[in-house]
């Protein structure tokens, strides 16, 4: 080997100690130290701005499109998640804490003018319609041909309206068929009054007292209840249908102007209260202490390093980055060949 070739092993060698496990500990450290020492003195908007953090997600998140192992993978994941809830013996109270619970439904309780909306865009739906229509037919109707209240209270009377009713019939036959005509035009004719008293009746039922009563009896009993049972309702068709759906919905809306604005928002809002200050308060309010960054960077570096696959290669880079500066032209002005 000539010199340079040794200079180059050695060189290698040198560095490649740097990431022993004796040494690994005390590089991470006094990388770190360097690291937060710099953090000191920059702020966010000296390193990086508004408009690089928009570019990248333009390029990455809006304009590239997800790949077919990506789709793939999502698609494995949700059924992944769906075998787990199958398979768990868990309960609902040992994922959420009943107070928990409790401040979801009061939340929800408390949005009093979506309540109204809902029971406004419910009951002025065509299925609330056709039921309601339903019912009040069948009630009236039966009500009207069969023994009411009056007619079991009154002795004889029931006897009576039952000779009545054969005697219409047999005098004009069509006589049913036009009442059913009339009991049908009433109805139309009055279900949006009915309606709309249904939605005030709505309205003051399902106030605060009432709903937090229901709450309070559902949360005693969904706190026992195992997630498992889910998946008595929800099989895995429907997971494997829903996870299409979400991902064929996605791939339109990320290209939303809705969706590049939301994204510059809340980039523009983080920088709006992080821009100005230095990097160390920013990652400190964070929680990534140098601590905790050191501790983290050292287990997941020793079991990384410790792999010779993961050792030769970063063998070979450094190896191959030194390798540049030795034959330059600079190098062998100092060198020699």
């Amino acid at each position: 080997m000539n010199t340079k070739e040794l200079l180059l092993a050695a060189h290698t060698k040198h560095n490649m100690q740097y990431f022993s496990s004796e040494n690994l500990k005390s590089t991470i450290s006094r990388s770190l130290d360097e690291l937060y020492q710099w953090l000191e003195y920059v702020t966010l908007e000296e390193i990086l701005s508004v408009e690089e953090v928009n570019d990248w997600i333009q390029r990455n998140l809006i304009e590239r499109p997800p790949t077919k192992a990506q789709h793939r993978f999502w698609k494995k994941m949700a059924q992944q998640v769906y075998d787990v809830v199958k398979q768990s013996q868990a309960v609902v109270g040992d994922l959420i804490s009943k107070q928990e619970i409790t401040r979801i439904s009061n939340l929800m309780i408390s949005m009093e003018e979506m309540r109204h909306e809902i029971i406004f865009q419910t009951v002025n739906g065509v299925i609330y319609s056709m039921v309601a229509t339903d019912m009040l037919y069948h009630g009236i109707r039966n009500f009207i041909v069969s023994e009411n209240f009056f007619t079991r209270k009154v002795p004889g009377i029931s006897s009576l309206v039952k000779i009545g009713q054969d005697l219409i019939n047999m005098a004009a036959p069509e006589l049913e068929e036009n009442i059913e005509q009339k009991l049908t035009q009433f109805i139309q004719n009055n279900i949006r009054g009915i309606i709309s008293q249904s939605e005030s009746f709505l309205n003051q039922a399902l106030n605060d007292t009432f709903l937090k009563k229901i709450s309070t009896s559902i949360q005693a009993t969904l706190v026992k209840q195992k997630i498992a049972q889910a998946c008595d309702y929800i099989y895995e068709d429907h997971i494997r249908e829903g996870a299409e759906i979400i991902f064929d919905t996605w791939l339109p809306f990320r290209t939303t102007p809705f969706y590049t604005q939301l994204c510059q928002a809340v980039v523009q809002s983080f920088f709006d209260q992080y821009g100005g200050q230095k990097m160390d308060k920013i990652i400190m309010d964070l929680g990534i202490t140098k601590e905790v960054f050191a501790d983290e960077l050292y287990i997941i570096s020793t079991h990384l390093f410790a792999k010779k696959q993961v050792h030769g290669l970063l063998t070979k880079i450094i190896k191959e980055n030194l390798k540049s500066f030795y034959q330059s032209e600079a190098a062998e002005k100092i060198i020699g060949s």
